[in-house]
């Protein structure tokens, strides 16, 4: 057929009949706003030349992604009329906001500042406040993808200003491994994280700058002035860069610049130095239960926590450790100090809070974890963290069910495969999964990028799948089908060698606390052990103080209007137990 032409008018009356008759069918499909007469786009271009039957979507994915979304394809072309796929909604991309500008605290409320609905994790711009008419209460005027986005905001959504997280960010800009080198802390306001954000950044610092000789006498020692020549100034700065996150309790890598300037009476001596360093602040493994699963109100809860090295060279008294608890609504926690612990002689070393799903016995550590917190229908297509562990659906869609009140929320994965990053190596990995005998599930084990074990389902029911073999950090399920490809629970085991040290402590309860799961948090930090007397030059090179346990994870990068263009992390508990 002859290509029509964009300039008469008779081309798009064929361009409209032509979707008039294909509308019935069409317009029912999942991910088709409209059809519309349109001109080609190509690469970001539009072709002025080029006239097609133009399909706006809500969203434009690979082919091998459509059965997943449930999405028909669109033809290249229909009737000898070329197609077009539009995409029709897209959230804005990058930030300008600031604490000191539209994103600061605005009391009254203006026409330009940011606001948020605190259900999205979004915010945008407020337009204007006005009076209703009806009765004189204060309403306001702002986009509609501000607010509410499609019906992801509901009538009654909590909406803040400033905009959602603003006190509990900060941001590291020397963070080369992130776009654009801003590397930021996100976490909802609670005492927890109040403590936890300042200690992200800081202790990427300190670490940084420990373990050495005072740079002060470094450079003095670097430019030692001629007789009878007068020092009169001395000035030091540092550059840092850390090609990866630098994630306190981790054995990151960070490089250093040193530059140090001697000003005299004659001249300026000038002195740098440049150095990789990794962060030896760390423990190998930690663990933190409570002698119980739950707990009435008025209760007396017994943490207990254990800290490892794989060598045996950890000294237990050098750290302070210390434990919180977080109560469901983040608004009240608990803090307190760990006292060391030895097991009674003649006592059988296991320590459980009452169930297997989480116990410390002999050699062996097991945790489970399960996905009550999740909402059922949720789902998800790239990376999420949860307690630790990250599910990554390969943008294939992952999604949260509840087939009956009384059965658990489980994780149906897709059939094509999810990954599961685990939150520390394990030696083995047992996912529990809802099977069909016909529709087998694989579940694969990998350390790095080597793969060390397989294990198949081979029966119906909520079936263990197990794989075993030292260093286990990743692993990957795939198959099954519908219901027959659910995760329900995932436990991980680890036979820990060298050092071990235990620490306990309790936390009594208030009788009006807040019912449900609470989540608990375990923290450690090096102590300053140096010996008094010795030389200030020795003793300069230990900072006390400096966390040493794995507090955080990596919440991906993001690109949206949301985060702006960074990477984000964020604080992950180390357990839970339930008020009842």
């Amino acid at each position: 057929m002859k290509a029509l032409d964009p300039k008469n008018p008779e081309s798009f009356k064929r361009i409209q009949e032509i979707i008039e008759k294909i509308t019935p069918s069409w317009k029912g499909q999942p991910n088709i706003i409209d059809i519309v007469p349109a001109l080609k786009t190509s690469a970001g271009h539009v072709q002025p030349d080029k006239l097609v039957i133009g399909f706006h979507v809500t969203e434009k994915t690979r082919t091998d992604l459509l059965e997943d979304r449930g999405y028909t394809p669109i033809p290249p072309e229909i009737e000898g009329i070329p197609t077009d796929v539009i995409l029709a909604r897209r959230r804005a991309l990058g930030s300008v906001d600031t604490k000191s500008t539209r994103s600061q605290m605005f009391d009254t409320l203006i026409g330009g500042i940011a606001v948020g609905n605190a259900e999205m994790n979004a915010y945008g711009t407020l337009g204007m406040t006005l009076l209703a008419e009806s009765d004189g209460r204060q309403v306001a005027i702002t986009n509609e993808h501000v607010l509410v986005y499609d019906g992801d905001g509901q009538v009654g959504d909590e909406v803040q200003q400033p905009r959602f997280h603003l006190t509990s960010e900060v941001s590291l800009d020397a963070a080369t491994c992130c776009p654009d080198g801003e590397l930021h802390y996100r976490g909802v306001d609670n005492p927890i994280v109040d403590a936890a954000v300042a200690t992200f950044v800081a202790a990427a610092v300190a670490a940084a700058c420990s373990d050495e000789i005072d740079p002060h006498r470094r450079g003095q020692a670097a430019t030692v002035p001629e007789p009878g020549e007068r020092t009169l100034q001395e000035n030091v700065s540092v550059s840092l860069r850390f090609p990866e996150i630098p994630f306190p309790g981790r054995p990151y890598k960070v490089i250093i610049k040193w530059d140090y300037q001697r000003k005299t009476d004659r001249r300026i001596i000038e002195y740098s130095i440049s150095e990789e360093k990794q962060n030896e602040h760390c423990v190998d493994y930690r663990h933190l239960i409570t002698d119980k699963q739950e707990y009435p109100r008025g209760g007396k809860v017994t943490l207990l926590a254990m800290l490892g090295s794989s060598t045996d060279d950890l000294a237990c008294p050098d750290f302070f450790v210390t434990a919180a608890a977080l109560s469901p609504s983040c608004n009240k926690a608990y803090k307190v100090i760990l006292r060391p612990y030895r097991i009674p002689v003649g006592q059988v070393p296991s320590l459980t809070h009452g169930e297997t799903a989480h116990v410390i016995e002999n050699d062996m550590v097991r945790r489970c974890y399960n996905f009550d917190g999740q909402k059922p229908g949720d789902y998800f297509r790239t990376p999420r963290t949860i307690d630790g562990n990250t599910y990554d659906p390969e943008e294939y869609t992952a999604r949260f069910i509840q087939s009956d009140p009384s059965d658990p929320v489980a994780l149906r994965f897709p059939h094509h495969g999810m990954v599961i990053r685990l939150r520390e190596p394990a030696d083995r990995v047992t996912a529990y999964i809802r099977a069909n005998q016909k529709m087998p599930v694989t579940l694969t084990a990998y350390s790095g990028t080597a793969k060390v074990d397989s294990a198949v389902s081979s029966k119906t029911g909520v079936v263990p799948v197990v794989v075993s073999a030292p260093g286990i950090d990743h692993v990957r399920l795939e198959g099954g089908g519908g219901d027959y490809s659910l995760l329900v629970r995932l436990c991980v085991e680890s036979q820990p060698a060298g050092k071990k040290c235990l620490y306990t402590g309790t936390i009594q309860l208030a009788p009006g606390d807040e019912p449900g799961t609470w989540k608990t948090f375990l923290f450690a930090q090096t102590r300053n052990t140096v010996a008094a007397g010795t030389d200030p030059a020795i003793a300069a090179q230990t900072i006390g103080g400096l966390p040493v346990t794995d507090n955080f994870t990596d919440l991906g990068k993001s690109y949206n209007i949301t985060y702006g263009n960074r990477c984000n992390v964020g604080i992950v508990s180390d357990g839970e137990f339930i008020v009842v």
